[in-house]
C-alpha cells in the first residue's frame, strides 16, 4: 500500500518554478523510503514542523520552532521557521505577549540563524469566530514585541498560512 502524506504545498505565482525553489511541508515519518518519496516529488526543500527534521540527500531540511524554543536544531540550512498559528487554540495558541517573549529567546538562542517569522492563521474554514488573521496579526504581534524590547523583532523572512479558496483573499 503506497504510503499516504498530508501535503501543504506553497502558493506559488504563474512563472516556472524551478526545482530547488519547490518546497514541501509535509506530516512524514523517518524511515529509510521516506527520502525516496520525497525525491520523487521533485523539491529543493522540506519541513516536517519538528526542530530536528529528517535529512535527505538533495533536499534541504528545514528546522521549525514549532510552539517552543528548542533545546536543539537540526536541519541543512541555516533557516528556523517560526511558530505555527499562534493566533490557534488547537495549534500554538499563544498570546502576542507570550509569542514575543518567545521570539525573543529564540534569537538569543540562534543569533546566527535565519528566523523566518511565526505562522499565523489566516482562512475561512475556523468555524466562530476567527481569531486575528494573517498580516493583521503579524502587526499586533511586532507591535508587543516593540512594547516588551523598545525594538522590533529580527525576521529574516516572513511566512503566513493561508486556507482561502482563492490566492487573492490573502
Amino acid at each position: 500500500m503506497p504510503t499516504r502524506y498530508k501535503l501543504f504545498l506553497p502558493v506559488i505565482g504563474k512563472q516556472p518554478i524551478a526545482p530547488n525553489q519547490r518546497g514541501v511541508a509535509a506530516i512524514y515519518s523517518q524511515r529509510p523510503e521516506t527520502c525516496a518519496e520525497l525525491q520523487m516529488l521533485n523539491v529543493g526543500w522540506a519541513h516536517d514542523w519538528s526542530a530536528n527534521p529528517l535529512i535527505c540527500p538533495g533536499i534541504e531540511s528545514i528546522a521549525m520552532a514549532w510552539c517552543d524554543v528548542p533545546e536543539s536544531v537540526g536541519g541543512t540550512t541555516d533557516i528556523i521557521l517560526g511558530f505555527n498559528e499562534p493566533n490557534l487554540g488547537n495549534q500554538c495558541n499563544k498570546t502576542f505577549d507570550q509569542t514575543a517573549i518567545l521570539w525573543h529567546d529564540l534569537d538569543s538562542k540562534y543569533p546566527d540563524k535565519k528566523l523566518v517569522s511565526p505562522v499565523p492563521y489566516s482562512g475561512d474554514w475556523y468555524g466562530g469566530n476567527p481569531p486575528l488573521v494573517g498580516t493583521a496579526w503579524l502587526r499586533e504581534w511586532q507591535a508587543a514585541y516593540q512594547a516588551r524590547y523598545g525594538t522590533q523583532p529580527r525576521i529574516d523572512g516572513v511566512q503566513v498560512h493561508c486556507y482561502y479558496l482563492w490566492a487573492s483573499q490573502c
